[in-house]
């Protein structure tokens, strides 16, 4: 099933185009991986979605192509944690995995930005 229809459908976005904008902006990830509006979801997938400096996991337990009440749509997943993105220190770990996985753009040698980046991620 596609992200963006479950995340209307489980009214954690109020339209599917703002789902849809928020997968494209990085906003929304499946694992630790960005999530395209189109990538399949499958129940016991782990999405995290930052909203307003906050990080909030969530476990999929169901899947539905139609909107539905607010209660039942509450049972298609489980809010799992949510993370305060300043100053936390289990923020600063994800944030430090993140950065490990973070594929290149470009092809070449790195710019100066990047190279301070890959010297920070290596502790020197």
């Amino acid at each position: 099933m596609r992200l963006d229809r479950w995340l209307k459908a489980t009214r954690l976005f109020k339209s599917r185009s703002g789902a849809k904008g928020a997968c494209e902006s990085g906003r929304v990830k499946i694992g630790r991986n960005r999530a395209k509006p189109s990538s399949p979801l499958g129940v016991g997938d782990t999405l995290s979605i930052t909203r307003r400096g906050r990080i909030t996991f969530y476990e999929v337990l169901g899947l539905t192509t139609r909107s539905l009440p607010a209660a039942k749509a509450r049972e298609l997943y489980l809010e799992k944690e949510v993370v305060e993105k300043k100053g936390s220190e289990l923020m600063r770990l994800i944030e430090r995995a993140e950065r490990q996985n973070i594929p290149w753009d470009r092809k070449g040698r790195p710019t100066k930005k990047e190279r301070r980046i890959i010297q920070k991620i290596k502790g020197r």
